[in-house]
């Protein structure tokens, strides 16, 4: 059966839209399509999984050294960069060809 949603995911899968994360990650830029879930591109980038923004922004700090471990849209990686800064790294994996 197709619902609705999985048309809409289906119809903007290859459509990237650049976002910007929160001003306290610098409002980096994340560049999200659907292919990731519609939430990725309908919902503002704070909403999207604030969980793992509040984590980057409790557990990452300058010159840390940061593995993300199933990327998937980068996020994490993202919010976690912009934490670490230039002196810190962030090494992200996602292995489903799908998110990459």
């Amino acid at each position: 059966m197709v619902t609705i949603r999985s048309l809409a995911e289906t119809l903007l899968k290859d459509r990237v839209r650049r976002r910007a994360l929160p001003v306290e990650f610098s409002s980096a830029p994340i560049y999200m399509s659907a292919a990731a879930g519609l939430g990725a591109i309908l919902k503002l980038v704070d909403q999207v999984d604030p969980v793992l923004l509040r984590t980057a922004a409790l557990l990452v700090r300058r010159v840390d050294i940061v593995w993300d471990i199933g990327g998937n849209i980068g996020l994490f990686s993202i919010a976690a960069a912009v934490r670490a800064g230039s002196t810190g790294q962030v090494f992200a994996f996602e292995p489903d060809p799908m998110l990459i």
